[in-house]
């Protein structure tokens, strides 16, 4: 066991464990650019039969750099620690910023503006509408209004993507794509082309949690 600390107590006791504590438990994924990152990987060893008392597996995606927090699936129903399943935007939006970091185009950073002309030109207006919003295709449908129901749906799903630690805002309405995002991919790593696994997911708006 490759550690500093002695015993759980002198994690507990250390000053980066309460706001670790924290953020874990807020469903955030803490990486390299978090002061708590290096901390973590530090007192792994006995955060993870500490959090296990609680149901819960501490992640390591070390090939990626972050940590998060997860219930086991045998003891969901349970709740010892707060969870709950994304929203249809959260996963659509999810799905399509971790397509973007495939794209040599998106070096640092990309605007919210782009996120929604790019996402609209894979899965189309009335088809966003009707996975956010209108998804009994019941309502009539005004393309001016879809679209704005649709922006302020993408809005509300990248502020959700950014307190879990899937993006920083790094200006307003500009967002820096963060290694969390792989977190989607790996739902699409059983297939042969990742990359396209994930389009497909996105255009047939399947919701994998």
């Amino acid at each position: 066991m490759n550690t500093s600390f002695k015993s759980l107590e002198n994690v507990l006791l250390n000053e980066h464990f309460p706001m670790t504590d924290i953020l874990l438990r807020r469903g955030y994924h803490i990486d390299r650019d978090d002061e708590q990152y290096y901390f973590l990987r530090d007192a792994m060893a006995f955060l993870v039969e500490f959090y296990r008392r609680f149901d819960s597996e501490l992640i390591h995606k070390d090939n990626n750099g972050f940590f998060y927090l997860r219930p086991f699936a045998s003891q969901a129903n349970k709740q010892k620690l707060r969870s709950r399943k994304m929203t249809s935007e959260e996963m659509i939006v999810g799905q399509f910023l971790a397509l973007l970091r495939f794209d040599p185009k998106v070096l640092e950073s990309v605007s919210r503006e782009e996120i929604e002309q790019r996402l609209v030109e894979l899965k189309t207006v009335r088809a966003l509408y009707e996975a956010f919003i209108n998804r009994s295709k019941k309502r009539a449908y005004a393309e001016h209004a879809a679209k704005k129901k649709v922006q302020e749906k993408i809005g509300s799903a990248l502020n959700s993507l950014r307190k879990l630690g899937f993006i920083t805002e790094k200006s307003r309405h500009n967002y820096v794509l963060k290694p969390a995002l792989m977190r989607f991919v790996e739902l699409a790593k059983s297939k042969h082309d990742p990359e396209k696994a994930l389009q497909e997911m996105i255009l047939t708006g399947e919701m994998e949690r």
